[in-house]
Formats: structure tokens, C-alpha cells, sequence
């Protein structure tokens, strides 16, 4: 017998971001399920910065001011007698995002 914990289905993405006034998690946005499914799956780097760049834009497209986005990435994962699941953080990454400039009037 096998675990099946390792798929998409017992992982989940976290999404916390933070600016003067505002400190808060966020929810994925449907245009972002493939990057937050690319994370799930494969929580390296590379795949947590893509989808934290991409949260960053969205927020500020929608004039929304961000400092830090902080993407993590969980599994649950299930043992003992009687079975218990318990969440463990598999990796997180913290996109430090500059100022944007503002054009002059």
C-alpha cells in the first residue's frame, strides 16, 4: 500500500502579503490556477517566485500597494492510529517587491 498524500489533492498554496496599512492573506485568483497548481505540484523556487511576481502585478493592477508577497506551499499528511492529518509548510518564498516609480506630471 501507497500514500497518496504526494498529488494536488492533500496540498495547498498560501498567499500572505503585506504593505503600510495592510497585512493579509489572499485567495488565488482563477487567471492565476495554473501558476498556483505549477506551485503545488513543484514547490521549488522558481515555481513560488513566478507566482508571487504574478500576484504582486495583480495587486497593483488593481491599486493595491504591496512591499512583500509571501507565497507557501502545504501538505497534509496523514499517520497514526486512529488516522490524524497534520499540515507541514514543504517550502515558502518572499518576493520583496521596490516601489513602483511614478511618472512625473
Amino acid at each position: 500500500m501507497f500514500t497518496t498524500s504526494e498529488g494536488t489533492s492533500y496540498r495547498y498554496i498560501r498567499l500572505m502579503v503585506e504593505a503600510p496599512g495592510r497585512s493579509e492573506e489572499l485567495s488565488v485568483p482563477a487567471s492565476l490556477d495554473d501558476a498556483a497548481l505549477r506551485a503545488r505540484l513543484f514547490p521549488a523556487d522558481h515555481f513560488l517566485r513566478q507566482l508571487a511576481q504574478a500576484m504582486a502585478e495583480r495587486e497593483r493592477r488593481h491599486g493595491r500597494a504591496v512591499s512583500t508577497l509571501r507565497v507557501e506551499a502545504w501538505q497534509v499528511q496523514f499517520a497514526g492510529t486512529p488516522l490524524r492529518g497534520t499540515e507541514r509548510r514543504l517550502r515558502s518564498y518572499t518576493l520583496h517587491v521596490s516601489p513602483s516609480s511614478r511618472p512625473d506630471p
